[in-house]
C-alpha cells in the first residue's frame, strides 16, 4: 500500500552515506534496490558529477536493473545529496528527471513503478560525520509531483521512513577505516572498468 512504512536497510544507508561522505562538496546520486517498494535493501552509487553531465545514466540504469534481477531485487527508487548540503524542501527538476529515468528502468525490468522512493540527503558533509546526516523520503503520489512522506535524522524518524539498526554509528566507524574512499560509482567504473560498482566488499 502507498501509505505503508518504507524501511531502509543498514546496507543501503551505509552505501549512500559513504558515497555522500566521499564527495562532501559535490552532488551525488544513486539508485535504491529492494525486494519491494516498502523494503529498500541496497543502494548503487551512480554519479558525483552534475546530473546534466553525468555520462551514460541510461547505460548504468540498464546494468543496475540486470544486476537487481539476478539478486531478486528491483529498482525501487534513488537518492540524491545536494552539493551545498542544504536541506531541500522540494525535489529539484534535474533530480525529478533522474526519478523519471529510475521509474522507466523499473518498468522496463518488469517492476512496479508506482511506489518509487526518492531519498534526499541533507547535511554539511564536510563538517560532520554520518550521525548528522538527514534523510527525507519523497514519494510520487497519484499526481505528477513528489511529496515529502517522512524523514530521518539524529533525533529519530518521522512519517513513513524507518531505518534499520543504528547505521549512522556504523558508517562513522567505516569512515574511521577510510571506507568512504573505496566507494565506486559509475563515474569511477567508466574510467576504470576493473572497479566494482556493486561495491560488494564495501560493508563486509
Amino acid at each position: 500500500a502507498m501509505a505503508g512504512k518504507v524501511s531502509l536497510s543498514s546496507r543501503a544507508y551505509s552505501v549512500l552515506a559513504l558515497h555522500a561522505l566521499k564527495h562532501p562538496k559535490l552532488a551525488v546520486s544513486g539508485v535504491l534496490l529492494g525486494r519491494s517498494h516498502a523494503d529498500i535493501t541496497n543502494a548503487v552509487p551512480l554519479t558525483h558529477v552534475a546530473l546534466a553531465l553525468a555520462p551514460c545514466i541510461e547505460v548504468a540504469l540498464t546494468l543496475i536493473a540486470k544486476h537487481a534481477e539476478q539478486s531478486k531485487e528491483q529498482i525501487v527508487g534513488f537518492y540524491y545529496a545536494d552539493a551545498r548540503g542544504e536541506k531541500l524542501t522540494s525535489v529539484p527538476p534535474l533530480v525529478a528527471k533522474l526519478g523519471e529515468a529510475a521509474v522507466s528502468a523499473a518498468q522496463a525490468s518488469g517492476g512496479d513503478a508506482s511506489g518509487v522512493s526518492l531519498l534526499l540527503l541533507d547535511a554539511d558533509r564536510a563538517e560532520s560525520g554520518a550521525t548528522a546526516l538527514g534523510l527525507q523520503l519523497f514519494v510520487k503520489g497519484g499526481g505528477q509531483s513528489w511529496t515529502c512522506a517522512g524523514d530521518h535524522s539524529a533525533s529519530g524518524a518521522s512519517g513513513r521512513l524507518s531505518v534499520g539498526g543504528n547505521p549512522a554509528n556504523l558508517v562513522d566507524s567505516y569512515v574511521d577505516e577510510n571506507r568512504h574512499e573505496r566507494v565506486v560509482d559509475f563515474d569511477d567504473h567508466f574510467e576504470d572498468v576493473e572497479k566494482d560498482w556493486r561495491n560488494a566488499a564495501l560493508t563486509d
